[in-house]
């Protein structure tokens, strides 16, 4: 079978989680959940295209939850509609990472909203290297605070 975004979430979040993330050590990981973020189109032209994306998240989700979860841990999908328009994605994302304080992005869709996205998304893996020492694997990333307009 070929593997494709869906059927791999589960190796990569068991990879992703291997060495036990202890309960709120990480933004969107309590001692029984884990929160995933998503900023995606939900309404408009490219609707079709964001609720295939979230339905799909969510049924993979609920496939994971029903076998016990990651760790002990059921996963959450929290979606916002950014209606297929990088600036409302911007906002989407940062109301994400900032706000809701999900632990990842996942599931969006568009070339347009992904580009206008993707320094947010450096910035938090920069951060997340820092974070776990590995300072030296990130200086291709801009520094978050820059990114999220905090000095």
């Amino acid at each position: 079978m070929r593997a494709t975004p869906l059927n791999a979430l589960p190796l990569v979040l068991a990879a992703l989680l291997a060495t036990g993330i202890p309960a709120s050590a990480e933004d969107g990981v309590s001692a029984d959940k884990i929160v995933f973020g998503q900023a995606t189109a939900l309404d408009g032209p490219a609707s079709a295209l964001g609720q295939g994306m979230k339905l799909g998240l969510e049924a993979a989700f609920a496939e994971i939850n029903k076998a016990g979860g990651v760790k002990g841990r059921k996963l959450e999908l929290k979606s916002i509609d950014d209606g297929y328009e990088p600036t409302r994605s911007i906002e989407a994302v940062k109301k994400l990472l900032e706000e809701d304080r999900v632990f990842a992005l996942a599931g969006t869709v568009g070339t347009p909203t992904a580009a206008a996205t993707q320094p947010l998304d450096d910035a938090v893996m920069r951060d997340d290297l820092a974070d776990h020492g590995l300072a030296n694997q990130c200086e291709r990333f801009a520094p978050r605070a820059a990114i999220l307009g905090r000095k």
